[in-house]
């Protein structure tokens, strides 16, 4: 059965990926760039389910993509117990200035046209007009310092 769902998960990836098209150019071409700290400044991340939200630099060598990051601790049986990291952006609505926002249930919604998305399982579209999931960004380093970047 674990077979089965990694490969499940690998031919979806691969099917996603191959269907980006000009939704995705702005914030694939946003440059991120942002430190986590998780023994200090971001030690909130360090919780199962935890979740921060970023919408400015804390110093002028960051930059955190098209719309801003929200970053998911992914903690979970069912998941890979790694941080995730999200650009902001509703890909239906494609505009820096309407974001998403987390929910208590682990998913997040689009504060204009309601898309809802499951933080848990890589950003993917549960509900709404959105035809995409949420645009991720690479979390690189391993131990309490890590990167964000593309």
């Amino acid at each position: 059965m674990k077979y089965f769902v990694h490969t499940f998960l690998f031919v979806f990836s691969i099917l996603f990926l191959s269907s980006c098209g000009e939704e995705d150019t702005q914030r694939s071409t946003a440059k991120v760039r942002f430190k986590l700290d998780l023994i200090g400044l971001d030690n909130n991340l360090s919780a199962p389910y935890s979740y921060s939200i970023f919408n400015k630099p804390r110093n002028k060598e960051e930059y955190l993509g098209y719309s801003g990051l929200i970053i998911f601790n992914n903690d979970n049986a069912l998941g890979d117990g790694k941080l995730k990291a999200y650009d902001q952006m509703c890909p239906h609505e494609n505009q820096a200035n309407i974001k998403i926002t987390p929910t208590e249930d682990f998913k997040a919604v689009c504060t204009k046209c309601n898309s809802m998305f499951d933080l848990i399982y890589n950003g993917i579209k549960l509900s709404g007009p959105s035809k995409y999931s949420l645009y991720r960004y690479s979390i690189y380093g391993s131990g309490t310092n890590l990167t964000v970047g593309n």
